[in-house]
């Protein structure tokens, strides 16, 4: 687990993740590492969650020991719960006028929007936790097409999450998840990360 942590801790701009899990306690130590990497740098922190719901996350986060509400009040954190509609629900536990990304009728009109005009003007960790939840595979498989064609162009990384129970029966989902995906982490009997290094290929981490 050392391996991961250190791995999310650097994460930079740029950067497309993705984190195939099968405890929800993995799952939350490998985001919570990530995002507080990047908040401990004054980095803003986006949370979308489309599976679990927001007020969980943040207790899970507090038990963690973030202070988000710290964060929120400072305006660098901001968490997203996404309804069937692909539309935020919940911003918490900010206020509007505190928002960084504003209370946005459409979640994923924004970030496109984000990547297309290249509109951010500091660095963004973001994590879209769960989208099989709300989208089918192939909506899913675009959007991450769209981020990995688009994010080095920007401040921004990513972190998207799968559980493998869900996706376990669908071969053809998960390979297409590593393509679409620049670093992944699976947790199996261990914590693996395969870090895709353009020139050389997959490099294994135990």
């Amino acid at each position: 687990m050392t391996a991961v942590h250190d791995f999310v801790a650097a994460v930079r701009p740029g950067d497309h993740m993705v984190l195939f899990y099968e405890t929800l306690e993995f799952k939350h130590e490998v985001l919570f590492t990530y995002l507080e990497s990047g908040l401990e740098k004054e980095t803003t922190a986006l949370y979308i969650s489309h599976k679990e719901p927001a007020n969980d996350i943040l207790s899970s986060m507090q038990s963690f020991g973030i202070d988000m509400e710290r964060y929120a009040r400072t305006g660098l954190f901001e968490l997203w719960e996404i309804t069937r509609d692909l539309q935020p629900a919940h911003v918490s536990p900010l206020s509007n006028n505190q928002a960084p990304f504003g209370r946005q009728k459409d979640s994923l009109a924004l970030l496109k929007g984000y990547l297309e005009g290249k509109t951010i003007e500091r660095p963004v960790v973001v994590v879209a936790d769960d989208p099989l939840h709300n989208m089918d595979p192939e909506m899913a498989v675009n959007f991450e097409k769209f981020h990995s064609l688009n994010l080095e162009q920007t401040p921004m990384s990513m972190m998207c999450t799968y559980s493998i129970d869900e996706i376990s029966h669908q071969r053809n989902l998960f390979l297409d998840l590593i393509q679409t995906h620049q670093h992944i982490i699976i947790q199996t009997y261990g914590a693996l990360i395969s870090s895709k290094d353009r020139r050389h290929g997959y490099n294994l981490v135990v």
